[in-house]
C-alpha cells in the first residue's frame, strides 16, 4: 500500500484543514519538502492522517540531515516552532481583548484569516518532534550499542535508562512551574482563615488585595490547564479552594517544593555522570545539546495546545452567532466556507451535512486538489485507497520495547477518554496513543501497548514512571485485539501473544 498512517487525533475539519496546509506548502518553508498527497479519515472526532511512504521517506532523510548539523541558540529549528507557536497564542490573545459582538463580518474574516495563516505556519512543529524522536532515539541507541560491553539484556534496559535520562526536560515543565507557583500562594495564606469553609474563605481571600491579586495573575496564567477538547477552564475559584486545602498541611508543601526542586537537579547532576561515564564524541554531544531544545518543544506544545483551543473559543462562538451554529459546528466548516458565508458569497451546508460531518468524512489532497468527502463517496474513497492486509487471525503482535516486564491479563481496547471506564485492576490497556487524560486508566493496567509512537512517546515515558511493562508501535493492535482477549505482554521481547480469544 502506498499509504502510511502517521498520526492519529480527536480534531474538527478547520484544524484538520491547519495540517492539511501546514504539512504541504509550510513544511517545504520548514524543510524544503513537504506532503504533496495526504488523506485523512475521520470517524467521530478520531481522525487518521496518512501520507505516501516515499514522500514520508524523503522528508525524513531531510530532517535527519538538518538536525544531525543544527547547532542550539535562537536560529535553531526548534527554537524557530517555538516562537512560532507562541505568535498564535499572542495573536489570539489580542483577538479576545476585542469586542466582537462589535466587529463586522469583514473584521470576523480577517481576524480568522490571520490566526489560521499563524496555525498553519506554526503546524509542521506539531508533527516533527514525533520523528525528531526517532531519529534521536535511533542515534544514541546505534552509538550506545556499539560501546556498551554488557550482555544484551543489560544492554537493552540500559539503553533505555539513559535516553529515558537524556530525553527528559532539564527544566521547569509547564505543570511543574504551575504546581511550584500555587504551592508559593498556599504558603502565603493567613493560617487562621485556613479552616473556614471554602464559601468564606473564597470571601476573605478577595478583601486582601495582595492575595487576591496573586490568584488573580495565576487564574490568568494557567486556566488552560484542563483544556484537551471542551472541557471548561480553571476560574479562580478553583485556584482558592485548591491552595486553601494545600496551606492546611504546610509541611507537605515545603517538602513538595524542595522535591520538585531536587528533581532537576539530581536530573541534570545524572545526566552530566552519564555523558562523563559514555564519553560521547563531539557529534553525540551536540545532538543531545540539539534535542533538549525539541524536549522543551515538545513541552511547550502541550501548553500552546490548551491554550489555543481555549482562546479561540470567543471568535468561533461569535462567528457561530452570525451563522446560528454552535461554535463546534463552526469548526466542521471548511475555512473558505467559513470565510465565504461570512463575506456572504455563498450559502452554508445544510446542518445535516454538517453532523454527517461530526459522525465521519474523509479529506483528501493530491497536490492542489483537495477534496472534503462524507457518505458513500468517502466510503468509496476508503476502499480504494486504503487496502489493508490485517488478519485477525494473528496470534503473535510485535512492537518496541519501551519499558520491560512480563505480564498476562484481558485487553481492553480504549480509543479516547470516552472509552477510560472500560479498564479494570489487571488490565491491559490498548490504544492507538495515550494523552494525559488517560493517566487514571493507566494506572489501574498492568501494561500498555499502543499502536503508534516510539521510546519517547507518551505511553513510553508515562509507563516507565509507572514501572509498567509497555510496548509501543505495534501499528494494528487495536485492530486486532478485541475487548476481553487474554494476552501476555512480554515487553522484554516487544512481543504480544494471544492466549485466549474472547467469545461473547
Amino acid at each position: 500500500m502506498k499509504w502510511i498512517d502517521i498520526v492519529t487525533r480527536k480534531q474538527n475539519i478547520l484544524l484538520i484543514y491547519t495540517k492539511l496546509y501546514g504539512w504541504c506548502e509550510n513544511m517545504k518553508d520548514v524543510l524544503g519538502v513537504g506532503f504533496n498527497h495526504m488523506l485523512m479519515v475521520s470517524h467521530k472526532e478520531a481522525t487518521i492522517y496518512y501520507v505516501y511512504k516515499t514522500e514520508l521517506s524523503e522528508l525524513s532523510k531531510i530532517l535527519k540531515d538538518k538536525i544531525l548539523n543544527d547547532k542550539v541558540g535562537p536560529k535553531s529549528l526548534a527554537r524557530v516552532g517555538i516562537q512560532r507557536f507562541q505568535d498564535v497564542i499572542d495573536y489570539l490573545k489580542v483577538v479576545t481583548s476585542k469586542n466582537l459582538i462589535e466587529s463586522t463580518n469583514s473584521e470576523l474574516v480577517s481576524y480568522f484569516k490571520n490566526y489560521f495563516e499563524k496555525q498553519i505556519k506554526s503546524l509542521p512543529f506539531l508533527v516533527l518532534p514525533t520523528f525528531v524522536d526517532d531519529i534521536f532515539v535511533e542515534q544514541i541507541q546505534t552509538y550506545l550499542d556499539k560501546n556498551l560491553k554488557i550482555s544484551f539484556d543489560e544492554k537493552v534496559k540500559k539503553i533505555i535508562d539513559y535516553i529515558n535520562v537524556f530525553s527528559t526536560l532539564e527544566e521547569e515543565s509547564y505543570a511543574t512551574k504551575a504546581e511550584n507557583e500555587l504551592l508559593d500562594i498556599a504558603l502565603s495564606l493567613p493560617k487562621k482563615d485556613i479552616d473556614l469553609d471554602t464559601k468564606k474563605f473564597i470571601e476573605i481571600v478577595k478583601e486582601n488585595q495582595v492575595i487576591y491579586e496573586k490568584f488573580t495573575r495565576h487564574t490568568e496564567r494557567w486556566e488552560w490547564l484542563p483544556i484537551q477538547a471542551e472541557e471548561k477552564p480553571y476560574d479562580i475559584s478553583f485556584f482558592i479552594n485548591e491552595a486553601q486545602q494545600l496551606a492546611k498541611n504546610p509541611t507537605k508543601i515545603k517538602e513538595r517544593l524542595l522535591e520538585l526542586d531536587n528533581n532537576i537537579k539530581i536530573l541534570k547532576s545524572r545526566k552530566k555522570e552519564l555523558l562523563k561515564i559514555l564519553n560521547f564524541d563531539q557529534p553525540h554531544h551536540y545532538l543531545i545539546e540539539v534535542f533538549q531544545e525539541w524536549v522543551y518543544l515538545k513541552d511547550f506544545r502541550r501548553s500552546i495546545i490548551s491554550q489555543e483551543r481555549l482562546y479561540s473559543r470567543s471568535l468561533y462562538a461569535e462567528i457561530g452567532k452570525r451563522l446560528n451554529l454552535t461554535g463546534r459546528e463552526v469548526r466542521f466548516l471548511s475555512p473558505d466556507e467559513l470565510i465565504n458565508i461570512l463575506n456572504k458569497n455563498a450559502d452554508f451546508p445544510p446542518k445535516e451535512e454538517i453532523y454527517s460531518r461530526m459522525e465521519s468524512f474523509v479529506l483528501t489532497r493530491h497536490d492542489q486538489d483537495i477534496q472534503l468527502l462524507t457518505g458513500k463517496k468517502a466510503e468509496e474513497v476508503v476502499q480504494r485507497e486504503l487496502i489493508t492486509f490485517i488478519s485477525n487471525n494473528e496470534k503473535v503482535l510485535k512492537g518496541t520495547s519501551a519499558s520491560p516486564g512480563k505480564v498476562t491479563g484481558k485487553a481492553k481496547i480504549v480509543l479516547g477518554i470516552q472509552d477510560e471506564h472500560k479498564i479494570e485492576s489487571g488490565d491491559v490497556l490498548v490504544a492507538r496513543q495515550t494523552t494525559p487524560d488517560l493517566l487514571g486508566a493507566m494506572k489501574k493496567s498492568v501494561a500498555i501497548i499502543t499502536d503508534e509512537g516510539g521510546l519517547l512517546c507518551h505511553a513510553a515515558i508515562v509507563s516507565r514512571e509507572l514501572k509498567l511493562p509497555c510496548i509501543v508501535g505495534i501499528k494494528n493492535a487495536t485492530k486486532i485485539l478485541k475487548d476481553g482477549d487474554l494476552v501476555e505482554v512480554d515487553a522484554n521481547k516487544g512481543i504480544v501473544k494471544i492466549l485466549k480469544e474472547f467469545k461473547q
